[in-house]
């Protein structure tokens, strides 16, 4: 299929609208185009600065092109990240959906294996020997029990098969990259959304109001963390079905000990899972737990799990003082595995 000209003036002027984003993904996924074409669409889409319209219709398209089952009946949450942001810090937003499913709030994860850094959420999944892939019915069993379902972007995206090696010819982050946390093919209540760069948190607050999110964020991270940063103030978008603002939180204010983005970092895989178990273990305070505690404490005050962050904080520094977080995972390593 050649590409039609107006459309690649569209992309070039960012002038898509959201409809025709979903329809362009279609025909992306779907082999409409050649491997050349659909790099240079992807190149072009980058080049411009993908926009709040691309972020809604690719993301849309992905989620209406998932084999996945729906869960309608559970007020479900996601915290992820775009990644990209090239400090390679340990897997924050994983260690969070532990301890939130931990403390009953259905949480859906949605994640790959590693993309651009050192150890991708599904790769600390691994190392922590918690299997996922099931079928529905225990996936679905599991989320009932632990309070977690575990979604494997490869599988809820088959599609992306095709893309994939095309993703990785190409230098730099593309559209797939930046829509992965809009892409949870579950309907979510709550979300954490991390984003590497700040002229992302606009175009990404108005992808996430426009999936009808009750409760959302955007997170951008001081020295470009696409976490809650312990180094400094954090700037963020809060999302609801009729509003988007801005907020700045500052971990100064509250009761948390500072930790440099730096002290956070992995050197592979192995090094990821050592700070995984000094979460999971250690009841000393060190730079991995406290970037949890932050991230979880502010996953639950989205949730309205707490009206106040310090009381989310005192929960989940308590929780951390006991063996329920391993315990948890325990149980969780007791699912049998089908994939």
């Amino acid at each position: 299929m050649a590409i039609d000209q107006s459309l690649l003036k569209k992309i070039e002027h960012g002038i898509l609208t959201a409809d025709e984003s979903f329809r362009l993904c279609e025909d992306l996924v779907c082999g409409k185009f050649d491997n050349e074409e659909i790099k240079s669409i992807l190149i072009m889409l980058h080049d411009h600065g993908e926009t709040a319209a691309n972020l809604i219709g690719f993301s849309r398209a992905m989620k209406e092109l998932s084999p996945v089952k729906q869960v309608r009946d559970l007020p479900l949450l996601d915290v992820c990240g775009t990644g990209g942001d090239g400090l390679s810090t340990f897997n924050i937003s994983t260690l969070t959906s532990l301890v939130t499913s931990c403390l009953g709030l259905p949480t859906a994860k949605h994640g790959n294996r590693s993309v651009t850094g050192k150890c991708g959420s599904f790769d600390i999944i691994d190392k922590l020997e918690i299997p996922y892939g099931l079928p529905d019915d225990q996936t679905h069993s599991r989320l009932v029990r632990n309070h977690l379902m575990l979604i494997y972007a490869p599988y809820a995206h088959p599609l992306m098969k095709q893309i994939m090696p095309i993703r990785k010819s190409i230098p730099h982050p593309t559209i797939f990259n930046l829509i992965g946390p809009l892409v949870n093919p579950q309907a979510l209540t709550y979300q954490v959304l991390g984003v590497y760069k700040s002229s992302l948190l606009k175009p990404m607050a108005q992808a996430m109001q426009a999936q009808g999110i009750k409760n959302g964020y955007v997170v951008h991270g001081f020295g470009g963390l696409d976490e809650l940063s312990l180094e400094g103030p954090n700037t963020l978008l809060h999302v609801t079905a009729d509003a988007i603002a801005r907020r700045v939180i500052d971990p100064k204010e509250y009761e948390l000990t500072p930790f440099t983005n730096a002290s956070l970092a992995i050197r592979d895989k192995s090094h990821a899972l050592e700070a995984a178990e000094l979460v999971l273990r250690s009841k000393e305070v060190n730079p991995y737990s406290e970037a949890v505690i932050f991230n979880a404490s502010f996953a639950l005050f989205t949730c309205n799990y707490r009206t106040d962050l310090n009381e989310c904080i005192k929960i989940v520094r308590q929780l951390l003082k006991t063996n329920r977080l391993d315990d948890h995972v325990q149980e969780l390593r007791r699912t049998n595995s089908v994939s």
